[in-house]
């Protein structure tokens, strides 16, 4: 989320965050160019009638849906489907006739998982999470610099991100390049 609002920060788009509690998670945009906001539903609901944004795009929280319905007609509603898990998924099989312009996901497969449990036609668009450049150019500070590349393992460790099958991977590729 905070590659995504770095990326909009440098364009048109002026794009915030709202937490409705305050978890570790919200600590990823400290330095960032613009804080995140904190509140329960009702504050929610005031922030977005008083700053009338163009569209509102909710990461898997349908508690806030109740609060769309009565914004409906002003604003566009995007639904943001990222959860691998499909009990937290089950959302989508009752999004109570919420105009929803569409549905975006981070992966094709995530798509298929998706469009299996909407009741209606609504659109579902991938795009893939963005990573941040810090993720692609060279460490600060890493002395020494390293010989060989570095392979780094960026997910959960359940049996949704098939961690065993990396690991096989991994070491395939030691063999290529054994030092």
């Amino acid at each position: 989320m905070q590659a995504r609002l770095d990326g909009l920060h440098g364009s048109v788009i002026d794009g915030s965050v709202w937490f409705l509690e305050q978890l570790d998670g919200w600590a990823i945009f400290r330095g960032s160019e613009r804080d995140p906001y904190f509140g329960d539903l009702s504050q929610l609901e005031a922030h977005l009638r008083e700053n009338k944004y163009d569209a509102i795009s909710v990461i898997d929280t349908p508690e806030v849906f109740p609060l769309l319905k009565r914004l409906e007609g002003s604003t566009t509603i995007i639904v943001e489907a990222h959860s691998p898990y499909l009990e937290n998924l089950e959302y989508l099989r009752s999004l109570n006739g919420l105009e929803i312009a569409s549905i975006v996901v981070p992966s094709r497969f995530q798509a298929s998982l998706v469009r299996k449990r909407l009741k209606r036609k609504i659109p579902v668009l991938f795009l893939p999470n963005p990573l941040r450049r810090s993720f692609t150019s060279d460490p600060l500070g890493f002395k020494p610099t390293p010989t060989q590349p570095i392979l780094a393992w960026i997910g959960r460790l359940d049996s949704l991100k098939n961690w065993r099958f990396a690991i096989k991977i991994a070491s395939n590729l030691k063999k290529f390049n054994p030092n």
